[in-house]
């Protein structure tokens, strides 16, 4: 076996490795419970319970974001730390796509693997709890993958023909789960499986793909028209209002989004020089790479404001813009000097040990914040007067026996007012709750039925998936005492986001009986118990 047989045979295990262990990590770790998983976790637990979407809750965004966290409630349990293997599950489909995606593109292994580094650090570790702004891209780059392997396959095998098909019906499925990303998905994929189609002159295959577009809807939006599809799913229109604003897009990317002026700035600077060297052919990796990367920089700039939750939730185009200067620059960098490639590999990661280090490391390695600001040393964490109502550390939240929420850290005030709440219950069988809180997994622990129709909201998010229809009924439900116990919870720091009309008829036809800190961060939002008078 020679020495390059070696190395290569090395480099492989590292990048296999690269793809399977960070995604992991999160299953040996408790978490602090996180905002807006009660929205992940509800789904999931509604759909394993067998309640179909639009027929029995309505969602301003389609249902396919829960489709994997409900198997995997069906396989381990409705437990929140459930959503975590979904997502090591979710991550690992990611992982390897994008390594597909690479491959495909011609980066090699060593310019790959630095890639792949950037990739995971900033986007895989970023996302180790399920999000729709997060599935979303993961279908997209399944979608392209698909695509791209299509034009790979000889002409005349119908297996080209059904991947190109699967590609299409992959890009309604990212539209059924985000629809900002899922329509780039759909252009982006469209784009080129029309450029490939007319270049070679092979309509069939754009048939195939226009008719994976055509399945996707029949078998899975028509079949929800009949249960108020149109009222909920948010396409701008009324009662929803749309999340495209022009002038915000261009404020957001003329006042910020340095990073993505910067690689812009760089993709426009290789391709000059390439294009004074020699011109582009079509479909040839060169411009794949091309396409794709300038593609991934545009599709960034927009959903930094259409999906602004998560903040970093459009990071992953670093990854691309870094695949865009190796895949030009990796021919003249000698990567056989594992000096030079261990140099660069270690310095990569040295840019992106942010997320590793605050994410899983830092509070291991110093385990505790200055607080006492009557103490003589002045520095970084001491410098200014921390409030108590903005302390963020979470240090003080703890464990508890709650069934859901197993290796999950919660306040201590959130814990006793479960228990508390569980207690208040506990003699009545079939309690009717309503529950506008982020404690969704209280219909596991309480237990206690889920509402369900086509008028029924998964979430009350004001403006978003709850309008003045549903506080009317609402507000109808609460006079007319139709609930055994009443969940509210109050968010100051958020506009709206919990309606106060509700509250408001909440207050006058029922007994506030206690009230306890609500899982959040800033500590100032509580929950408010109500029972009958």
């Amino acid at each position: 076996m020679t020495k390059r047989t070696n190395q290569s045979n090395w480099l492989k295990y590292c990048e296999f490795s690269l793809l399977l262990l960070p995604p992991l990590i999160p299953l040996f770790l408790n978490f602090p419970y996180r905002i807006n998983l009660f929205l992940a976790w509800d789904g999931a637990y509604r759909m394993s319970e067998g309640l179909i979407p639009y027929k029995d809750f309505g969602t301003p965004v389609g249902y396919i974001f829960w489709i994997i966290p409900a198997l995997f409630f069906k396989l381990f349990g409705p437990y929140v730390f459930t959503l975590i293997k979904a997502q090591v599950f979710i991550n690992l489909i990611s992982n390897f796509s994008f390594r597909f995606l690479l491959k495909s593109l011609g980066l090699v292994i060593h310019s790959r693997l630095i890639v792949l580094l950037v990739y995971i650090s900033s986007y895989t570790l970023f996302n180790f709890w399920p999000w729709y702004n997060h599935l979303v891209f993961v279908l997209e780059l399944v979608s392209i993958c698909c695509l791209i392997y299509a034009t790979t396959i000889e002409k005349g095998k119908y297996s080209r023909l059904l991947i190109a098909t699967l590609s299409s019906f992959i890009s309604i499925c990212a539209f059924l789960t985000k629809q900002d990303t899922g329509f780039l998905c759909i252009v982006a994929v469209s784009i080129l499986s029309t450029i490939y189609s007319f270049h070679n002159k092979d309509f069939v295959f754009l048939g195939s793909f226009i008719l994976g577009l055509f399945i996707g809807i029949v078998t899975l939006i028509l079949p929800f028209n009949q249960y108020q599809f149109g009222y909920w799913f948010n396409l701008g229109q009324y009662p929803h209002n749309s999340r495209f604003d022009l002038f915000d897009l261009i404020n957001e990317f003329l006042g910020a989004s340095h990073w993505i002026k910067f690689y812009f700035l760089v993709f426009v600077i290789i391709l000059i020089h390439r294009l004074t060297k020699k011109g582009f052919k079509i479909f040839e990796k060169e411009f794949l790479i091309s396409f794709i990367v300038l593609f991934a920089l545009f599709q960034a700039s927009i959903i930094q404001v259409t999906s602004y939750t998560p903040t970093k939730g459009n990071i992953y185009f670093h990854s691309f813009a870094i695949a865009f200067i190796l895949f030009h620059i990796q021919d003249k960098i000698n990567f056989k000097s594992p000096l030079i490639f261990l140099s660069m590999f270690v310095l990569t990661g040295l840019w992106w040990s942010g997320s590793f280090w605050t994410r899983f490391l830092s509070g291991k390695v110093k385990p505790y914040i200055v607080r006492n600001t009557d103490q003589d040393l002045i520095n970084k964490n001491s410098y200014i007067v921390p409030l108590d109502t903005l302390d963020g550390d979470r240090s003080d939240w703890k464990l508890s026996n709650l069934a859901t929420f197993k290796k999950i850290k919660l306040p201590q005030s959130t814990i006793d007012g479960i228990y508390k709440i569980k207690d208040l219950t506990k003699q009545s069988e079939n309690v009717k709750v309503l529950n506008m809180s982020e404690l969704t997994q209280l219909a596991y622990e309480i237990p206690y039925s889920i509402e369900k129709g086509e008028n029924i909201p998964l979430w009350y998010h004001k403006g978003v998936s709850f309008f003045d229809r549903e506080v009317e009924r609402y507000c109808d439900q609460i006079q007319n005492k139709e609930f055994d116990l009443v969940l509210f919870e109050v968010i100051p720091d958020l506009n709206n986001f919990y309606p106060e009309e509700v509250r408001n008829c909440i207050k006058n036809h029922y007994t506030k009986s206690f009230e306890f800190k609500a899982p959040r961060i800033p500590e100032i939002s509580t929950i408010e118990v109500y029972v009958k008078p």
